[in-house]
């Protein structure tokens, strides 16, 4: 479904991504991990064309992908961004709303509404509630069920355990994989919780220093420990 193939970004005159390429498989979970710096922020940044590339190529099912974030939303690619993002000033339903713009289709808005509601329970409590107001976790459950809404092919997530207490990163990893499974969705996340990140994945690669150290099944990564050499160097 995405095929990243040297790949050379960075911002103003200094390279962070120096070569790098990697695949995200339909219905398939990569993990992105590495050193804080190492560049896997910037590379999501890439994908979903809020950063130029300097070099390399995107495809997206066999196209190139142009540097426009608001086309690749529309290609069916959505981020979620480092901290969830929700707009802290509009409510629970009105947040959701702003993610069924590109859905002209009322049905289908009002059918994305109540499978949203359906899976997310305290979405639909805390409605009309300011997103400002839910915790750290809620949050995340509603940046979740923005992407739902939109459902879209390829899911972007950027460091989802971010600030949270460990019992919600592990139910928000519960979710993640749920969405994953049952609506066949690309999901290539980057998180700096190495273990529980190989856990929830299909595959993995280890950026170190803006390229790809390592790369491979996440689960023989995790039995071999073959990461800790990277992140130990």
């Amino acid at each position: 479904m995405l095929n990243v193939k040297n790949l050379k970004t960075g911002y103003g005159k200094k390279l962070i991504i120096d070569d790098v390429s990697l695949q995200v498989k339909t219905g398939e979970i990569v993990a992105l991990i590495g050193h804080n710096g190492a560049g896997k922020s910037t590379i999501l940044k890439s994908i979903i064309g809020v950063l130029p590339r300097w070099g390399g190529e995107i495809l997206f099912e066999e196209q190139l992908l142009p540097s426009s974030s608001s086309k690749n939303v529309k290609k069916g690619i959505s981020l979620i961004p480092q901290g969830s993002q929700v707009f802290d000033e509009l409510t629970v339903y009105e947040n959701l709303e702003i993610s069924s713009f590109i859905l002209k289709d009322k049905k289908i808005i009002k059918q994305r509404f109540e499978e949203v509601f359906q899976e997310f329970p305290l979405l639909e409590e805390r409605k009309r509630l300011s997103a400002g107001k839910l915790s750290g976790g809620e949050q995340q459950v509603l940046a979740l069920g923005m992407a739902l809404i939109h459902r879209p092919k390829l899911l972007l997530m950027d460091e989802p355990s971010l600030g949270l207490a460990p019992t919600t990163v592990k139910q928000v990893f519960t979710l993640i994989k749920k969405i994953n499974q049952k609506y066949n969705m690309s999901i290539l996340i980057v998180e700096q919780k190495v273990k529980e990140a190989l856990y929830l994945a299909n595959r993995a690669y280890v950026l170190r220093l803006g390229k790809v150290a390592l790369e491979g099944q996440a689960k023989d990564m995790l039995e071999s420990g073959s990461y800790k050499k990277i992140f130990l160097s």
